[in-house]
């Protein structure tokens, strides 16, 4: 009996072995070009929205523009110098808040979201010498994201020093900074609600210089810098059992903008500054969020993250009033905007110098 079934296994392998391995090399091929479509259509799959980068760079864009704010308004009301041996003279302590709203809209090849995002920020500044200041903070900010059936909440803390060298009408200015936020993803897949918490780990600097021209008591200031993002998301298991990989990003940008500001006088006692400003960036190096994510049973697939169009460009609006001698209040507006996005914010500061 066994000679006879060792015959018939021997004579179907010669005869049909060609045609079982055409079907078995068949399969693996439909398997592995059918890996793509369900990353696509899979209710449970990552978003590839760049939601970590605009979350990121929204909340960078807040604090940048928080901190060239207080410099530019530090010469509007009582400038201190460093000739008293005090050790708090030529000391500010400032605050910003600020709310704002982004957009990016669908694309063909993804769904877009929105973002409520909100935060506060604290510092202290140090007039070093009479052409020298420096200065320190704390950030802290809160995002929502609404996408398509999906919800993140993002929350960040972020630490950050400052610095400008301005001898005369030129200025030099640097800031870094170093932030840690914790994300909590909701997905509304069709038999449950899939969840998943991972964190990102941020480092941002900024140099920014410029020269004020003054002309018929109006003062232009034109301006270039650089930027530049470095966010490193971890790597996490969501709650349909999957682990999704961590990704190392860099956003390089540089920055070119003009400032026009005027000092105005109300009643002798009243002086205040109205801003208006305008600029292009450009990403010269944006990576992708991509992500190979494993399921259970050892297949895996790629995400492939989507990125914000490399062109942008910005407006902004604010005034700044010295309401005595050493308070100075200032409330701006700054808006982004790229192919398929925009971000509006408006800030609100208070600067006391000791």
């Amino acid at each position: 009996m066994l000679k006879y079934t060792k015959s018939a296994l021997g004579f179907l392998t010669h005869r049909y072995g060609s045609v079982l391995k055409k079907c078995t090399l068949l399969n693996l091929s439909m398997l592995a070009a059918a890996l793509p479509a369900y990353a696509e259509n899979n209710p449970a799959t990552p978003s590839n929205a760049p939601v970590t980068q605009v979350v990121t760079t929204n909340m960078n864009n807040h604090l940048f523009e928080a901190i060239n704010k207080q410099l530019r308004s530090s010469d509007l009301g009582h400038k201190s110098t460093t000739s008293s041996n005090n050790m708090w003279h030529g000391v500010s302590v400032w605050a910003d808040t600020y709310y704002g709203y982004t957009k990016l809209d669908n694309r063909p090849d993804t769904y877009g979201f929105d973002i409520d995002g909100m935060g506060g920020i604290v510092g202290v500044e140090k007039q070093m010498t009479a052409h020298m200041k420096m200065g320190a903070g704390y950030q802290y900010d809160a995002a929502d994201v609404d996408g398509h059936k999906r919800k993140n909440k993002a929350r960040s803390n972020t630490g950050f020093i400052y610095a400008e060298y301005q001898p005369n009408a030129m200025f030099l200015n640097g800031m870094i900074a170093y932030g840690q936020s914790t994300y909590r993803d909701k997905n509304k897949a069709p038999v449950k609600t899939i969840r998943g918490k991972y964190h990102a780990d941020m480092l941002s600097m900024q140099t920014l210089t410029g020269y004020k021209y003054s002309w018929s008591q109006i003062d232009l200031t034109p301006q270039m810098g650089l930027r530049y993002n470095y966010i490193k998301r971890h790597g996490y298991k969501d709650g349909a059992d999957q682990y999704v990989s961590g990704k190392n990003m860099d956003i390089f940008t540089g920055l070119l903008g003009v400032n026009i500001s005027k000092d105005l006088y109300w009643h002798e006692c009243l002086k205040f500054r109205p801003e208006l400003y305008g600029g292009l960036s450009y990403d010269f190096v944006s990576n992708r969020d991509n992500a190979i994510v494993n399921v259970a049973g050892g297949e895996n697939y790629v995400v492939k993250g989507k990125r914000l169009n490399r062109m942008g460009f910005q407006i902004g609006a604010g005034v700044t009033s010295e309401l005595s001698e050493k308070l100075t209040m200032n409330l701006s507006y700054l808006g982004n905007f790229r192919q398929d996005f925009y971000d509006n914010s408006g800030l609100l500061g208070l600067s006391y110098a000791l």
